[in-house]
């Protein structure tokens, strides 16, 4: 890893690069940043920089200096003259400023790109074999026409040739880096952008003909690393916003299939619009209008309404960011605030109860029956905050034998127990559990 010297002379190399590429005849940087490369230990790039001299100033002290300290041949020699292939310039507009020594210095600048874009596609294609999950596609592509002499399309981010943009369908993407920048600049569509990004990465998928598994596994293995290469660009806030894309273009343009194939009201899942679309961890597919009813209904207990089985932390911190399940924040709070406002010696009774109803076997059950009434008569006297936190929090808590959900509160347990509606011993289980969640 670099050390933060290392550090500072990357910067300062930065800085030099940009000082040429303003002033390409600026000698005195050039003779700089063959300094800093040396220092980094860029041998290989001292030594083109030093070619680079060589070439522009030829027969100068430094050229000589140059030459003789990196063995270079001079550019009067034939043997470069014929290494070196002639590169086609563009049509230069007579203005009668320009001289032949312009036209002959732009040739040389032409020649020089052409051969730095060279080194860099090399070791561009090098790093992107080693490094697969990295985005490299528009810098190969960049590279590759600047290479090929292709100095205008290069410029305007054309980077195919007539040939290959006939038959290519896909498009040219842009870099991983690029999108992020676009969703950082428009967060209001932020999520748009990423699905059109990834629409493309499939519309690309496609073209080449690699889309032939039929369950689409390389492909989504690919958008897999599209996403990751994003989100590793963009702040902690928007990373999200491209799961959420992947998860839409897996239900738009895959055809994912989820462990439901219809909505709660009966609706294809197909069918369900991407503006109430959402999908949970353990496979569902939702409705948020309709998902964000029944979450209401049940009190705020963020349960699967299918399956019984509780949300994921991450599902249940999705559902209070979608736009249609915002107001259900204030549920999830109101159940934090109900939970703290049960004392201590509630508690203790709670688990005092569950014990007695637990091991209660006597045939009329009447320990468990003076249990309840015992509770019963001690909620009466608490006040109005904490009986409604025992009326209505939900606990986390399933039966024992069955592994099932309870769907019961606290409350609603203690009642139907005492009303014979749910047998002590389920009643028990439950209530034990809740002590010890609100313990």
């Amino acid at each position: 890893m670099a050390t933060s010297a290392s550090w500072h002379q990357t910067s300062l190399v930065d800085d030099l690069l940009e000082t040429i590429e303003r002033d390409p005849m600026n000698i005195e940087a050039r003779k700089l940043l063959i300094e800093q490369y040396e220092a980094l230990g860029w041998s290989d790039a001292a030594a083109d920089t030093a070619r680079n001299v060589l070439e522009l100033w030829p027969g100068t002290k430094e050229a000589k200096a140059l030459q003789d300290r990196y063995g270079l041949h001079s550019t009067t020699d034939s043997a470069v003259k014929v290494a070196r292939k002639p590169l086609a310039l563009p049509n230069i507009p007579s203005s009668g400023t320009h001289t032949a020594l312009d036209v002959q210095q732009l040739g040389v600048e032409y020649m020089i790109l052409q051969d730095d874009a060279k080194a860099l596609l090399r070791e561009l294609s090098i790093f992107s074999t080693i490094a697969p999950d990295v985005d490299c596609d528009d810098g190969l592509a960049g590279l590759n026409a600047l290479a090929s002499g292709r100095m205008f399309s290069a410029a305007r981010g054309k980077y195919d040739t007539p040939e290959a943009a006939k038959s290519k369908r896909g498009g040219t993407l842009r870099s991983a880096r690029a999108v992020a920048v676009s969703m950082k600049a428009d967060e209001d569509h932020a999520l748009d952008i990423a699905i059109n990004d990834l629409e493309g990465v499939i519309e690309r998928f496609t073209a080449k003909g690699s889309a032939a598994d039929s369950d689409g596994d390389e492909i989504r293995e690919t958008l897999r690393k599209r996403v990751e290469a994003i989100r590793t660009a963009l702040p902690s806030g928007l990373c999200q916003t491209v799961s959420d894309a992947f998860m839409h273009v897996e239900h738009e343009k895959l055809q994912r299939s989820y462990r439901n194939t219809e909505t709660m009201y009966g609706d294809p899942v197909c069918d369900i619009e991407r503006e109430v679309f959402w999908a949970s961890e353990d496979g569902y597919a939702w409705d948020m209008d309709e998902l964000a009813q029944a979450i209401s209904a049940n009190k705020g207990a963020m349960r699967n309404p299918l399956s019984r089985e509780n949300f994921t932390a991450d599902d249940v911190a999705a559902i209070i960011r979608h736009p249609k399940g915002k107001r259900l924040a204030a549920l999830e709070v109101e159940q934090m605030q109900l939970k703290q406002g049960v004392r201590q010696e509630t508690v203790s009774r709670l688990r005092s109860m569950s014990s007695v109803m637990l091991t209660d076997m006597t045939e009329t059950s009447q320990p468990s029956h003076e249990a309840v009434d015992d509770f019963l008569v001690y909620v009466a006297t608490l006040p109005a905050t904490e009986q409604q936190a025992i009326d209505r929090l939900r606990v986390p808590a399933k039966d024992s034998h069955t592994g099932q959900p309870f769907d019961d509160t606290i409350g609603d347990a203690v009642r139907d127990a005492k009303g014979n509606r749910l047998c002590f011993h389920k009643a028990g289980d439950l209530l034990r559990q809740a002590a010890d969640f609100l313990g």
